[in-house]
């Protein structure tokens, strides 16, 4: 691992380095995802091959501001805002890709991207906007998996539950108990993971859903911030 991305591991300590949020869920079941995901399943049949819609491009809730979420972060409206807005420029230059769930860094891997955020803008104070997850021609054809979007295509057409989680370098300041992100946040991506930080970061089938949403109680374990701690531990 570089000097750079220990030293952000180890700023996550002293309160700057990466932000990885996630705990939640998509339940590919709900009957609000169930038809585009069984249609995926089904033109993966011989009989079916090439029918699926290419390129695969679904709704998606991002973020949520002036939200505690699951890590005990709260992302001010006013500060969150900001950076989206930045955001939005990456999307315009087609660069606003990210993996297949987060890495232990702060770099996008070219050779684990998975996805891309096409459009974003905001629902009241949630995030959301359109993902296009990168299917192969080989995956929409003929159902071969060979690329980390194929990956999350199948596992969402299985009925597996898949969540995104944004990725950003930061630091927080203890407000009340609560870890407040501060104005030097830097948004690199949104990833796609099995466990969200965001209550009710889910991949969504249309527009009209994203206002059905209200927010998750689940409690889910911060299994990667545990890696992190055992890694840090390690170093030390």
């Amino acid at each position: 691992m570089s000097e750079r991305n220990l030293k952000l591991l180890k700023g996550n300590e002293t309160g700057f380095g990466l932000l990885i949020e996630y705990d939640g869920y998509i339940n590919p079941n709900d009957e609000k995802n169930k038809e585009v995901l069984e249609k995926i399943k089904n033109d993966r049949t011989p009989e079916n091959y090439g029918k699926t819609e290419f390129p695969l491009e679904l709704y998606v809730i991002l973020q949520k501001a002036d939200t505690l979420n699951h890590n005990g972060r709260i992302y001010p409206y006013n500060i969150l805002k900001k950076k989206v807005d930045l955001y939005k420029e990456l999307i315009s230059q087609y660069i606003s890709g990210g993996e297949n769930e987060h890495p232990d860094n702060a770099n996008v891997a070219i050779d684990r991207i998975s996805h891309r955020i096409t459009d974003i803008w905001w629902e009241g104070k949630t995030v959301v906007g359109k993902i296009l997850i990168y299917v192969t021609l080989g995956f929409v054809k003929y159902g071969v998996v060979s690329s980390e979007g194929d990956k999350i295509a199948l596992l969402l057409s299985y009925g597996h539950r898949v969540g995104v989680s944004s990725r950003a370098l930061g630091s927080v300041n203890k407000e009340n108990d609560v870890n407040v992100v501060q104005d030097d946040l830097e948004l690199i991506c949104w990833d796609i993971v099995s466990t969200p930080s965001t209550p009710n970061a889910w991949i969504l089938n249309s527009k009209s859903e994203i206002s059905n949403f209200t927010e998750s109680k689940q409690k889910t374990n911060n299994l990667l911030e545990s890696k992190l701690d055992k890694f840090l531990n390690i170093l030390k």
